[in-house]
Parts: C-alpha cells; structure tokens; sequence
C-alpha cells in the first residue's frame, strides 16, 4: 500500500502527510500570536522530523554497563574505544554516512575531521593528555555505513551516569534532544536505585516517547538460555512492580505522563545481549557465536520498535501540540486582548490628560483676560474710560468752533458746509496722530499677553504629552498680526435738511462727536473680544491640538480595528484546532 512504503524509497507516507499538514496549520495559527512564536521552533523541528525521518536515540546507563561496547555490536565494528575502566568523555552521535570519519565540534565553535581511528583521542579520558582534549570537546559526530543507522537513526553514545559529575551533566544535558532512550543495565548488577531513578527522569523529559531497556552481560549469568529468560522477566518485573508505582505516585496529577509511564513499563521492551559474544561472533564470521549472544534477534526486532517509534514519536509530537495549543491559544488570546485594551485605555487617559490641560488653560486665559484689562487701564490704554473720551469730544468741538468762527458775515451754505467738511478732516489727522502711539500700546499690551500665554501652554503641554504618550509634537507658533481699528466720523456732520444759515449746527455737531466716539469705543472693545477668541481658539485649535485629536482618533480606530481581527482570528483558529482535537480522539 502507499502508506507502507519502505524509508529508502525517499517517499512521503500517507501518515506523514497528514501529520506535516497539521504541523503547517498550527506553525500557521501559532505564529498569529505573540506568545505562540515559542512554539514555532518545536512546530519547524517536528516538520523538519517527518521530512527527514530524522530519530534520535540515546543509549544512556551507568559506567560501565558496556553502552559502547553494545553499540559497536550493533554497528557490526568495533567503532568506539571500550576498555575495562570508564572511557567515554563525550557525547558521540553515530550517524549514517558514506564515509567512515569523525566531526569533532568543539565547545568554542571550531570544527575538525579526523578519521574513525582517531576517536579515541578525541572522545576518551584514556590518559591525561586525551582527557584534557576530551574537555574542549562538545560533540563528535561518528559517520558510519551502518545499517542500523540507515534507517534516518541516529545512535548517542553517552558517557557512563555517576562516573563524574561533570560527565553526568554532559549525558543528562541531551535528553532534550533526543526522541528514544536505551537503558543499558547489567545482569550483574541489575536495576540499583539511581537506575531506577534515571527511568523516572527519562519518563519526565517530554521530548523522549520510547524507553527500551537492554540487560548487557547476560552470559556472565547463565550459558543457558532458560536462566537468562529468568533474568529477562525478573528485570521486567521489577520495572512493573518497583519503578512504574513510583512513577504513578510522583506525578498523579498528570494525566499524560500516566499514560505514557503505563505504556512504556506496564509491558517494558526488555532485551539480553552479550556484545563480547556478538563482537566474537561478527568477527569470526561465528553464527553459533552470535546466536549464543542474542544479537541478531535483538538488533532485528530493536530496528522494528525503532521503526514503531518513529511513526508514534511523530504522531505523539503532533498530538502533543495540537494538545498544547488548543489549551493555550485561549490564554494568548486573552494576554494579546488585554494588551490591545491596555493600549486603548492608555490611548484614551493619554487624550483625557491632554484635553484636562486645555480645559485648564482656558481657565488660565480667564485670568490673563483680567491682568490685560488691569494693565490697559494702569496704562491708560482702555478708551471706555470717560475721560479720555470727554477730553477728545471737547477736542474736536475746538476744531469745529475755531473753524466755524473763522467765517466771514453773510457766509453761504455752501462755504459753511464746506469749513464742516474741512474741520472734520482736520479732527481725523489730529485724532490719528494722537491715537497711533496709543493704539500701538494697546496692541503691544494684548501681544505681550498673548506671547506670555502660549509660551506657558507650549512649555508645559509638552511636557504633559510626553509623559502621557511618551512623544513629543512640534507646533508652529506664529503670531497674528493686528491691527487696531482707525477712528472715522459715524455719519455726515449734518443733514441736508438742516438750515445751515438759518440754525446753530454745533448742538448736531456736537451729537456726531458723541455718536462716532461712542461707535469708536465699540470698535475697540469687538478688537479686544477679537483678541480674547482668537487666543481662546489657539488653545485649542492650535497645530498641537489638531495633532492630538488626529492620533488619538487614528490610535483609538485602529485598536478597534485589531480588536475586532483577533476575535475573528481567534474564533477561525478555534473551530480548526477544534476539529484538529476531533480528529486525534477519533484515532
């Protein structure tokens, strides 16, 4: 069938497609969310797994249980350097490779090749000078054209737990790498405390969904294949009736290590080997030999539980986060809500600050409206005032009198309203020449106080947007120029009805003088209230205030706006994660 093709055929499974097209769906929802970017590199090497068959399996135990000497076995070679006392000093990854050769990656980056034969100097304690080099090392990566290994598994070669501390750190520090363990125990020295203790550690490291257990030395205890059975099952037992209820009780809350620590040590796979027996066997091309070891049949069915375990580790990956994220994107969801309206309240107080400290400044302007009508009067600069204005009236009635007294007897109409005419010109030079110092005072006065006014509102609304948005926005402040009102006469000096021979025209000169003083005082008075709105509406209709009223407007939309995406986005990917989670119950 399709979904049975052999992994040397290079093709993609059935199951393989399934799982990779999951894998892109929860890449794809979880990169939506800030929080669930730490998932993508869990999510890219699960892809990058199913893609390459990728399977990694550490052979992990205490020193000298002979892991080394086991796994030559399996490679059919005596490819790593075994002795009677402790050897391994580092971390050697057996990897399938054309070439037999070693990659020596150094813990300062460096990278060296050598060839198989040299790996004793690189990856032993066998002396002090080897030991020293063995320091510096990080990894030795073993190329070998292993069948074991063709099958995209790759073998960690792991110094001996309880040798040194350093040297249990090395090995402890690549569980979470590794997707498979290999328990190397002695028949000698079967399952001792820290043993047990590793299988627990081993159950608790979520990345490993595989445990076999190998019992090394088996001939040291029996010739007899009966007796070695008994040391088989006893091994098994002791897992089930010793490490298992420990397992259970450690975690009784965790519903999904229960299950795994059931599958794997209710049943546990258990193997007996004599790799000295193998080795003796593959090199003398002895069969009674190999047989007698137990290896064919265990490299024969530990290459089919690896093969099982390549496919469940898949599908327990893919399961596990399917799990994962479908219980956490509710809470990232929330967190990236919560921050939105975390933005949006700090959006509006920030607002709410800015428009209390126009609403303060308009209070301000109040008593700066006070000061300037205080100062205009210190400085005799408000025409309101009655006497300025009784001193000009009496000024202009002189004009016109000195004028009218100067016509000759007999005067006609004509020249009376002409000498009017004339006197009225000449009370508009004298009442311009005299108010223009005055008006220029006046103007003076109102600038002063509006540049008084603005450099308090600029210097401190600054400071009041930068503490509440933490920005700051310039403002092009430009004063207006003004310009005070001129005096002009109100209306003709007299009508044409009036009798200018016959009548004294100076009772309805002297009713012009009052009629246009008084327009005059109005026109003073709309330029002062002028002043006062223009300064008002720069309050609050400067390039500042339009600025903020612009961001905050824009600022408060486009939250809105990203609310509303995300809880959309957020119900799409709960209806696909939901059917995802449907899909794994269903299997």
């Amino acid at each position: 069938m399709q979904e049975d093709l052999l992994v040397e055929d290079g093709k993609i499974t059935q199951n393989e497609y399934v799982w990779h097209k999951k894998l892109y769906e929860l890449e794809t929802i979880s990169s939506e969310y800030s929080q669930g970017k730490e998932y993508a590199k869990k999510i890219e090497e699960a892809m990058h797994m199913i893609e390459t068959r990728r399977y990694r399996v550490a052979v992990i135990g205490e020193f000298k249980r002979g892991k080394s000497s086991m796994i030559n076995a399996l490679l059919g070679s005596e490819v790593l350097p075994t002795d009677i006392l402790p050897m391994t000093a580092v971390v050697n990854r057996i990897v399938y490779g054309n070439q037999k050769e070693i990659l020596i990656q150094y813990k300062d980056g460096r990278m060296e090749r050598a060839g198989v034969e040299d790996l004793i100097s690189y990856a032993t304690k066998y002396d002090e000078e080897k030991a020293y080099r063995a320091e510096k090392v990080k990894e030795i990566v073993v190329s070998y054209p292993s069948v074991f290994c063709r099958n995209h598994v790759e073998i960690y070669d792991t110094p001996g737990l309880n040798d040194d501390e350093p040297m249990t750190e090395t090995t402890l520090g690549i569980l979470k790498d590794v997707n498979a363990a290999i328990v190397v125990i002695s028949a000698v020295m079967p399952l001792s405390m820290t043993e047990q203790n590793l299988i627990i550690q081993l159950l608790e490291c979520k990345e490993i969904h595989n445990i076999i257990f190998v019992i090394t030395f088996i001939d040291a205890v029996s010739s007899r294949r009966s007796e070695q059975d008994k040391v088989i099952n006893f091994m098994k037992n002791r897992i089930m009736e010793s490490v298992l209820p420990r397992a259970l009780s450690l975690h009784k809350e965790d519903k999904k290590f229960q299950e795994k620590a059931r599958r794997i040590l209710e049943c546990p796979v258990t193997f007996a080997v004599s790799s000295l027996l193998a080795m003796k066997g593959f090199l003398q091309d002895d069969e009674e030999l190999l047989e007698k070891s137990r290896f064919p049949e265990f490299k024969h069915s530990l290459l089919d539980v690896l093969t099982a375990g390549q496919s469940l580790e898949m599908e327990e990956r893919v399961s596990d986060m399917v799990e994962q994220i479908s219980k956490a994107i509710q809470n990232w969801y929330v967190l990236e809500d919560k921050a939105l309206k975390e933005e949006e309240l700090f959006n509006e107080t920030a607002y709410q600050k800015c428009m209390a400290y126009f609403n303060e400044k308009d209070k301000e302007l109040e008593k700066i409206f006070i000061e300037t009508d205080a100062d205009l009067k210190r400085k005799g600069l408000d025409f309101s005032e009655l006497e300025k204005k009784v001193s000009i009236a009496a000024e202009f009635r002189k004009i016109f009198i000195r004028a009218l007294s100067r016509l000759r007897v007999g005067a006609t109409a004509k020249e009376i309203e002409q000498t009017i005419h004339n006197a009225a010109q000449d009370g508009l030079i004298w009442i311009r020449r005299e108010m223009n110092i005055w008006n220029q005072d006046t103007v003076n006065c109102l600038m002063q106080s509006s540049q008084k006014f603005m450099k308090i509102r600029q210097d401190a609304l600054f400071r009041v947007i930068e503490d509440a948005w933490g920005r700051t926005i310039s403002e092009n402040y430009n004063e207006e120029h003004m310009t005070f009102p001129e005096f002009n006469w109100n209306d003709e000096l007299y009508p044409v009805t009036l009798n200018l021979l016959q009548e004294d025209v100076m009772p309805f000169i002297n009713k012009r003088i009052e009629e246009s003083l008084d327009a005059y005082e109005m026109k003073c008075g709309v330029f002062i209230a002028n002043w006062r709105k223009m300064l008002i509406q720069r309050n609050k209709n400067g390039d500042v205030y339009e600025a903020i009223q612009k961001d905050y407007e824009e600022k408060k939309n486009a939250l809105q706006m990203q609310r509303e995406i995300k809880r959309r986005q957020y119900s799409k990917h709960e209806e696909l994660l939901t059917q995802l989670v449907s899909k794994e119950n269903r299997k």
